[in-house]
């Protein structure tokens, strides 16, 4: 069994408690102990570790997966693209991003002008 080792540079995608969790798991070396220690439930940690890699590859840093470009402040990665040569190294990089915070939701959206009636 491999000891678990927590990154530093996913301190700054990490609330306080998650980092707490994630901490504790590092000293303890498994979730087990780790969550009797913290005082809470196994699932707890797990999920404060998904929610930092998650939040993390949002932001283009996953360096298990090659990533470690990451998008520029107010930015949110939306995909990277990679390229490899023969040997397995990445000789392109490509950070496709857009602006933090905006989803197709937000934004207007006019009506097409061929579609509107003349009302006079």
């Amino acid at each position: 069994m491999t000891k678990f080792t927590l990154d530093p540079k996913l301190r700054e995608y990490a609330t306080n408690r998650q980092w707490e969790l994630l901490e504790a798991w590092q000293k303890h070396g498994s979730t087990r102990p780790a969550a009797k220690a913290m005082k809470c439930a196994m699932s707890n940690i797990n999920q404060a570790w998904s929610a930092v890699l998650k939040k993390a590859g949002q932001h283009g840093y996953a360096p298990d997966r090659d990533l470690v470009h990451r998008a520029a402040p107010g930015m949110t990665t939306r995909g990277t693209s990679l390229l490899y040569d023969r040997d397995g190294k990445v000789v392109g990089y490509w950070n496709k991003t857009r602006q933090e915070g905006r989803s197709p939701d937000e934004v207007v959206r006019l009506p097409d002008p061929k579609t509107i009636t003349k009302l006079s």
